[in-house]
């Protein structure tokens, strides 16, 4: 079986689509993990923040009651 030029060409190019697709969804597949591993990174640095923060208002707290005492 003669294999036809327009044929040929035609599963060429399927092949180079297909082998783009993948590389694209693999690049695509990498961005995402990327992403998630820094987003996982953020949580945890938001919920630290959160907690010095509570730290932070809670000695406000503490101050300002020691004050309102001495005033009293």
């Amino acid at each position: 079986m003669i294999l036809d030029t327009p044929l040929a060409a035609l599963l060429i190019t399927i092949l180079i689509a297909l082998v783009g697709a993948a590389v694209g969804y693999g690049t695509l597949l990498n961005k995402v993990n990327s992403h998630s591993t820094s987003i996982e990174k953020l949580e945890a640095s938001y919920t630290i923040i959160d907690q010095k923060l509570d730290t932070i208002c809670n000695q406000v707290a503490r101050v300002e009651t020691v004050l309102k005492e001495r005033k009293g």
